[in-house]
């Protein structure tokens, strides 16, 4: 996860983007995150985090992508490529 999340912020810099860490570590921060990003103007989310906590709600996720209007990029594509495409469907 470290050597991903330096790869973004090498990435981040690179292109002169400004990144904002937030922390997740139940769905309802989840909510709360979007909401921040659409407060801070924010143009994009990478959500660096997979497994227990975002694998079984993948759906609950793209539909907060929808709602707030907000593109997102995901570590791991395999794992969301079922979500994405219900959002394209």
């Amino acid at each position: 996860m470290a050597r991903i999340q330096k790869g973004v912020e090498a990435a981040a810099e690179t292109l002169g983007v400004k990144l904002q860490r937030l922390e997740i570590q139940n769905l309802k921060d989840i909510e709360s995150a979007f909401q921040t990003s659409v407060k801070e103007k924010a143009e994009g989310v990478v959500m660096l985090v997979s497994g227990p906590l975002l694998n079984p709600n993948r759906a609950e996720v793209a539909a907060l992508a929808v709602k707030h209007r907000m593109p997102v990029t995901y570590q791991a594509r395999k794992t969301w490529k079922p979500a994405a495409l219900c959002l394209t469907e």
